[in-house]
C-alpha cells in the first residue's frame, strides 16, 4: 500500500423542513476536500430483515468537481427529483472554490428549502491505495472517534483486502 493522500475534509449535510431526508434515508453531503475540489454525495438507505439478519441496501451517487462533467450532476438532480421530489440547486456548479463560498452554499440551499443543518464537521483522512483497493483512516475530533473504510471494485478484491488488513468478519 502507498499513502495516496492526507487531507482535512469538511462535510456539510443539509436537510429539508421536518427532516425529510433523514426520515426517508437520504443523505445529501457536500464534502470540501481541498481548494477547488469538492464532492457531492447522495446516499439512500433501504433496510430489511431476512432470517433475523438486518440487510442494508445502499445506493451512492457521487459528483467530483475536478473529475466529473456537469452532465453527471444533472443526472443526480434528476434522480433526486424523480425518486423523492427534491429540487437540488445548481449552486455547486457555479463556483469551484467552496472554501470561499460556504456561506453562499448554505444561503442558496436555505432558499431552496434546505433549512436544517444535520451535520457540519471536519475530519483528518489518510487514504492508502493498492491496485484498485483503498483503505481510508478517518480521525474525527470531539470524541466522535476513528473509523476505517475499505473499498474494492468487486467482491474478490474486497475479500482479498479484508484478508490483507486482517479485519475480523464481525467488524464488517
Amino acid at each position: 500500500f502507498y499513502l495516496e493522500s492526507h487531507v482535512i475534509e469538511t462535510d456539510f449535510v443539509p436537510d429539508l423542513y421536518n427532516d425529510f431526508c433523514k426520515r426517508n434515508g437520504i443523505v445529501i453531503r457536500y464534502r470540501i476536500i481541498q481548494p477547488g475540489r469538492y464532492l457531492l454525495t447522495i446516499k439512500t438507505k433501504n433496510q430489511s430483515q431476512n432470517n433475523n439478519l438486518e440487510i442494508q441496501d445502499n445506493l451512492e451517487l457521487e459528483y467530483d468537481s475536478l473529475l466529473d462533467t456537469t452532465d453527471k450532476f444533472k443526472r443526480i438532480q434528476k434522480f433526486l427529483k424523480e425518486e423523492f421530489g427534491i429540487d437540488l440547486p445548481d449552486i455547486i456548479l457555479k463556483n469551484n472554490d467552496l472554501h470561499s463560498s460556504i456561506v453562499d452554499l448554505v444561503n442558496s440551499l436555505y432558499k431552496q428549502g434546505f433549512v436544517t443543518c444535520r451535520m457540519i464537521t471536519q475530519k483528518n483522512r489518510k487514504t492508502y491505495k493498492r491496485d484498485k483497493m483503498s483503505v481510508c483512516i478517518d480521525h474525527f475530533p470531539h470524541k466522535i472517534g476513528d473509523f476505517v473504510e475499505i473499498e474494492a471494485l468487486n467482491m474478490d478484491d474486497f475479500v482479498k483486502l479484508k484478508s490483507i488488513i486482517s479485519l475480523p468478519s464481525q467488524l464488517i
